[in-house]
């Protein structure tokens, strides 16, 4: 009797269910850090490995063969069902447009699960070597080379060509379990084999677990991040705003460079920030930091000594932090750079007067739009904490010049000299 897979209703996911969280965006805070429960697929694919075994033998045509390859295809439909719950996409439909919502959805946090994902993909590869080693029986093996499929799908061509005879039973333990098995199918044989029906099934298992190997790819296991579209991504999110570029908006009142400077000293960016600027604007940043380059300037594949690196987002939210602040500062009205070089360039001049660059910087930000009578206080306060080392006249015209303090160096002085 045949596995009869019916149409079920559609998932009733909660909030706490991956399908839905994913829905909101790589870096939106439902997504943020969340991941597929790629064990429970690991652990289905290693079963449905298993069901290979119990075809090996010569029991074709029989309806234990026929049973068992049943029992394959169901489970490997049993695999898509799985992942369709887990990660809200159909991988049953063989639908290829469901690499780019993969990519799109699934890919980033969940490339700290690469490992679970080339397991997964091993055990599929598997499947497919081991059902391969199943079909060589006599008289199928013949009744599939003979068969138009193998030749007019572009999954299976590849197969049927690598399609060598049956191994010979060389020692006398094979040769014995042969000829045993040969008696189980006599025991389960079947009057009639609808070939063309056979035919379908077998191409269908091949298509299934070679589809369900490239959509892991698209999952998390492969170097085809579009790397503008995730900076702009990253930029659009809430959370990375508040929690990764927003704290580096107070070095905008200095130049680029001195904004990189401080990232220099960030002990997260550190390791990037140079390898970035030197590649920054170049469309392939992710394949510069991590992969080989071809010859023809492709660049694949990942680089050995960098797969921990590469597999780890942590690394990725840094780079991406590093974009998007660069970014950010150079996207500022002219009128703010121009603002800000004037600054920067007072600030030099400041910090002639003050103990260090940081009581310079200090001072300025205090002052700035502050009144002259304020300005006075804060001199005052800036020179009794022993930061202020000379209150001259040349300090006034530093500040008179720059339109910090309006008041002639006479109101000046008079104010700094009163009780």
């Amino acid at each position: 009797m045949d596995i009869k897979r019916n149409e079920a209703a559609e998932p009733q996911w909660c909030d706490m269910d991956y399908a839905m969280q994913s829905k909101h965006g790589v870096f939106s805070r439902e997504g943020w850090n969340k991941t597929v429960k790629w064990k429970v697929l690991l652990e289905h694919a290693k079963r449905t490995e298993c069901l290979c075994h119990l075809m090996f033998e010569s029991t074709y045509p029989s309806s234990l063969f026929l049973a068992g390859m049943e029992l394959l295809e169901a489970n490997l439909y049993a695999y898509g069902d799985l992942f369709y719950w887990l990660t809200g996409l159909k991988a049953n439909t063989l639908d290829y447009e469901l690499f780019h919502e993969a990519l799109a959805r699934i890919c980033f946090w969940n490339m700290r699960c690469y490992k679970e994902q080339r397991q997964i993909q091993n055990t599929l590869v598997e499947i497919e070597t081991l059902f391969m080693e199943c079909l060589k029986q006599e008289p199928l093996w013949d009744e599939l080379k003979e068969s138009h499929i193998w030749k007019s799908d572009d999954t299976l061509s590849c197969i049927g060509e690598a399609m060598d005879a049956p191994v010979a039973w060389t020692d006398e333990k094979a040769y014995a379990r042969h000829y045993a098995f040969t008696f189980v199918r006599e025991t389960y044989k079947v009057t009639e084999v609808d070939e063309s029906d056979l035919t379908q099934r077998i191409a269908r298992i091949f298509q299934l677990a070679d589809f369900f190997k490239k959509l892991l790819v698209a999952c998390g296991c492969g170097c085809y991040y579009d790397f503008a579209g995730l900076l702009s991504s990253f930029r659009k999110s809430e959370k990375a705003q508040s929690r990764y570029i927003q704290p580096w908006k107070r070095y905008f009142n200095g130049t680029r460079d001195s904004l990189i400077e401080n990232m220099r000293h960030h002990p997260d960016l550190a390791p990037w920030i140079d390898r970035y600027v030197c590649i920054e604007g170049d469309r392939n940043v992710i394949g510069r930091l991590f992969c080989e380059e071809r010859a023809d300037g492709v660049f694949f594949p990942l680089k050995e000594e960098k797969e921990e690196d590469y597999y780890n987002p942590d690394n990725w939210l840094n780079i991406l932090t590093i974009g998007a602040v660069l970014q950010e500062y150079d996207e500022q009205p002219e009128s703010a750079k121009i603002k800000t070089e004037a600054v920067q360039t007072l600030l030099l001049k400041l910090s002639m007067y003050f103990r260090d660059e940081a009581a310079a910087e200090r001072f300025y930000k205090a002052i700035d739009g502050m009144s002259d009578k304020v300005i006075i206080t804060i001199v005052k306060r800036f020179s009794n904490a022993k930061l202020l080392s000379n209150t001259s006249k040349d300090l006034w015209k530093l500040l008179h010049d720059a339109n910090l303090y309006k008041a002639g160096y006479t109101n000046w002085n008079g104010q700094l000299n009163k009780q």
